[in-house]
């Protein structure tokens, strides 16, 4: 596999074919943008962007990804979503965007994605780039802190992908990516560093140093810490699961810290990812022909998501924070690998999460009853 720009009409066309087979062909993803008589995906970011693949032996593209170079470039919508305003002083060459990363499913375990994002990293620190912004779906957080990146502000909804959490880079901190031993550590120290940087980012946004994640806490710390907080809110999806067998568990989840009034979980979004309630309070609503309405309310030690995983469909409802709440997301990746590896944990989770949608089906069954009285 070789990496290369992707600057013809007929290698760009590749390009946004290739996206819409995984984006909304695989992944069944909604985009307001997506040519679907062309099968391309293709937005006005692309105008700007430099788009990068990797081909195989047949020159197919496995994987591609592109990056906008420049605070200058960024859109009105990018400037909000990034806080670039924190970044303002800064030139526009420090900056760059990267985002529509896709590797074909059967290239997933290859190296066609360290291929991207060690040519994606040369790229941009000849550019002069220092800080890379990305954003991504919670399943996707571990990945990119492994690659160095860090969360350092709150979440938002994007109109196309819903919840998501923007991430950047320090390209030339290299006592970071040496710490979480990224793939981008050996080729950071073949360029210039300057340690201004990584104190500025530090000062300025102090919260980063305090998130519950396994690559900055070690996997051990975050295990436990993950682990006392789920003894506390008696979560029946883990009812008689040992501690051995929660850090087998935690091994592919994420932390999340919400605000209120950030939307988790939309309806009619694809995804199979399932959610634990560590702390607060959520609000399920389901939009219909009467209009939206608010069926329950959710909380500590309560699944949110598990209707996705179990029957593969849509999400069935809104869920919205109506306070700060703090999560653990379990992937369905990670939940399969658990199905597939270590069955005797497996049982005793699906066994738990049937006991959750018997509740959860009581429970609406109840509601809908109680309806009917009041209507008549």
């Amino acid at each position: 596999m070789r990496a290369k720009l992707a600057t013809t009409p007929e290698e760009l066309r590749q390009v946004f074919t290739f996206r819409y087979q995984v984006f909304v062909a695989e992944q069944g993803k909604q985009i307001r943008h997506a040519d679907h008589a062309r099968c391309e995906l293709i937005d006005d970011v692309d105008s700007d962007a430099t788009q990068l693949v990797v081909l195989d032996d047949n020159n197919a593209v496995v994987g591609a990804i592109r990056t906008v170079f420049g605070r200058d470039r960024a859109t009105t919508g990018m400037q909000k979503n990034y806080s670039l305003d924190r970044f303002g002083h800064w030139k526009s060459e420090n900056c760059s965007f990267t985002g529509r990363l896709f590797v074909v499913p059967e290239k997933r375990g290859s190296r066609a994605l360290l291929i991207l994002i060690h040519e994606l990293y040369r790229l941009g620190r000849a550019r002069g780039a220092i800080f890379d912004f990305i954003f991504c779906a919670p399943y996707l957080v571990r990945l990119y802190e492994q690659l160095g990146y860090r969360r350092y502000r709150a979440n938002y909804e994007d109109p196309d992908l819903g919840f998501q959490i923007p991430m950047v880079l320090v390209g030339d901190d290299v006592a970071h990516l040496a710490g979480v031993r990224s793939p981008l550590s050996s080729i950071a120290t073949q360029y210039p560093a300057n340690r201004a940087h990584a104190a500025w980012f530090q000062r300025e946004f102090p919260e980063y140093a305090s998130m519950v994640t396994p690559i900055l806490m070690g996997e051990d710390a975050f295990t436990k810490y993950l682990s006392e907080r789920i003894h506390a809110t008696h979560a029946q999806l883990l009812d008689s699961i040992s501690p051995e067998d929660l850090k087998i568990l935690f091994s592919g989840a994420n932390h999340l810290r919400c605000e209120a009034g950030d939307r988790i979980l939309r309806q009619g979004d694809p995804g199979r990812d399932i959610f634990i309630v560590l702390d607060g309070c959520v609000e399920v609503r389901v939009h219909g022909k009467q209009g939206t309405r608010v069926i329950g309310t959710m909380g500590k030690g309560d699944v949110l998501g598990e209707i996705g995983f179990a029957a593969t469909r849509p999400r069935t409802a809104d869920v919205i924070a109506v306070t700060p709440i703090e999560l653990v997301q379990l992937s369905e990746p990670a939940l399969s690998e658990i199905i597939r590896n270590h069955p005797v944990i497996a049982s005793r989770l699906l066994l738990n999460l049937c006991g959750v949608l018997a509740e959860k089906v009581a429970r609406l069954s109840g509601q809908n009853e109680e309806e009917a009285r009041v209507s008549a």
